[in-house]
């Protein structure tokens, strides 16, 4: 079997979970993109007014409560993403098991057994850092998007601060 084919079919054992937990990766670097362009608003309205004016009560408002959605991305995530990784190691481990049990008693373990045990702790976990890390390079690839077409970010950050 092909790596991908492994990835995939693990995948859809739990597909809403796993879907999750990449929705919320690139969430994060997303939130972070629109974070950096209410800081850059705000320290550009801060020159011009001489006092606390509507606009940037509404800057100031606007930074609170993204990083408030911020820290709510970063707790869903850092519940959800785990529970993608036990969920790949867990059942990788059965699988490995059942199939170790499926032997005859004299071929079961051809390895020593502390090979066995290192490919049930090691292993496993490789495989779910494999799924972390494809997502980190997902919402990486769409933080470098919208970095790189800073105008359409920027369009978004001003039509959240426009009435």
């Amino acid at each position: 079997m092909k790596t991908y084919q492994l990835l995939w079919r693990i995948v859809r054992y739990q597909p809403r979970v796993f879907l999750l937990s990449a929705l919320f990766t690139a969430i994060f670097f997303f939130s972070r993109v629109i974070f950096g362009y209410i800081i850059q608003t705000f320290f550009n309205i801060l020159p011009t007014s001489r006092h606390l004016s509507p606009m940037l009560w509404q800057v100031i408002a606007l930074l609170v409560s993204t990083a408030a959605v911020r820290y709510l991305i970063m707790l869903g995530g850092g519940l959800v993403r785990p529970l993608s990784f036990f969920i790949t190691q867990s059942l990788l481990r059965r699988n490995m098991l059942e199939r170790i049990l499926e032997r005859p008693g004299a071929q079961a373990l051809s390895d020593a057994p502390g090979a066995i045990i290192n490919s049930f702790q090691n292993d496993t976990e490789n495989v779910a850092n494999m799924f972390g890390w494809t997502y980190a390079a997902i919402g990486l690839c769409f933080y470098t998007h919208l970095r790189a077409h800073k105008t359409d970010s920027y369009l978004v950050c001003r039509l959240l601060l426009e009435k």
